[in-house]
């Protein structure tokens, strides 16, 4: 279970993001200024599959496992537009919030309203 989801969105909220199409998303990261890609891909129900090619991201993507890291939430907050995004660490939490939801994978789920 990822217990950081908030300070991870908190840190995304501050990144800056191109959409290049194709569902791919440039991440520019407001603490090193290094730049990111991030590709998103949806699948059943309220699941999505992100990758990111940031350290975290070739660590976990390369075990195959779904990537949550911030550059992947300040892409999921660019999508939401005006809306606003939260990332929970628990299924239950984000329930709490009676919001849609989104299941990221490594125990992230965030919610928008």
């Amino acid at each position: 279970m990822n217990r950081k989801a908030k300070e991870m969105n908190d840190k995304g909220k501050g990144h800056g993001v191109t959409d290049l199409g194709n569902n791919n998303f440039r991440v520019v990261s407001s603490t090193s200024g290094r730049t990111y890609r991030v590709w998103v891909h949806a699948y059943g129900t309220n699941q999505m599959a992100c990758k990111c090619n940031c350290r975290w991201g070739y660590y976990t993507g390369s075990r195959g496992r779904r990537v949550v890291c911030s550059h992947v939430l300040a892409v999921q907050q660019y999508l939401a537009g005006q809306k606003t995004v939260s990332a929970w660490s628990s299924q239950q939490d984000a329930e709490r919030q009676r919001r849609p939801m989104l299941d990221l994978g490594q125990g992230v789920t965030i919610t928008v309203r």
